[in-house]
């Protein structure tokens, strides 16, 4: 398939969806992930009842539209040689799962903490009708207000991490260098001292060679 470049006014028009103005412009793959992405995250904000969330679709979105203009501005020949590949493809995966294997405990924090939100949400939606207005209201500040607390909190710990981390590296920093390291540079030290002072008396005798030549 020959790319080229199309309408400039259809073009922008289509830029204004995330992953159109790809598809517009020949790029299929990556059209189908931007728009995926796009579209994947508002179910599931939506699902999760998440909308501080969707800054992360408005990301995807200015990252589309601009990505579409600059695709624009190429040359014919560089955009001829631009190619066209998904935005998750099996090498990514495969990275990913060696991430997974890294942060295993985080990952299945985040897993357990998606799970909660999500029953929470069908319990208070089939629940909704026979919960008391003031307990509902009660419920409704508590689930705005700990999404916050449950972020300064792993902002905390983060915070923390760092400096515990920070430490135990200089730790072990100095406990690479031994005791008998600095020993034998201490001794490697006074050999090295001994031997100038051996090679002083000779320079002193040269001196006085010189001065009697001289006389």
């Amino acid at each position: 398939m020959v790319r080229k470049k199309k309408n400039g006014f259809f073009t922008f028009c289509f830029s204004l969806m995330p992953g159109a103005g790809e598809m517009y412009l020949g790029f299929m793959k990556m059209g189908v992930s931007l728009m995926g992405l796009f579209f994947g995250i508002i179910v599931f904000c939506a699902l999760l009842n998440l909308p501080s969330l969707l800054t992360v679709g408005v990301v995807v979105w200015f990252y589309s539209f601009f990505h579409v203009h600059n695709l624009v501005g190429l040359t014919d020949e560089e955009f001829r040689n631009v190619e066209d590949d998904f935005l998750f493809h099996p090498g990514l995966f495969s990275s990913a799962k060696k991430d997974v294997e890294k942060y295993r405990k985080a990952v299945a924090v985040l897993f357990i903490v998606v799970g909660i939100l999500l029953l929470w949400n069908g319990m208070k939606s089939a629940f909704m009708p026979w919960i008391p207005d003031y307990i509902f209201s009660i419920l409704s500040r508590f689930e705005n207000t700990l999404p916050r607390i449950l972020a300064g909190i792993g902002i905390i710990l983060a915070g923390w991490k760092m400096i515990v981390g920070k430490e135990e590296k200089l730790k072990e920093v100095i406990i690479d260098v031994a005791p008998e390291d600095i020993k034998e540079e201490k001794e490697t030290g006074r050999d090295m001292g001994s031997q100038r002072m051996d090679l002083a008396p000779g320079a002193t005798e040269r001196k006085a060679y010189g001065t009697e030549a001289e006389h």
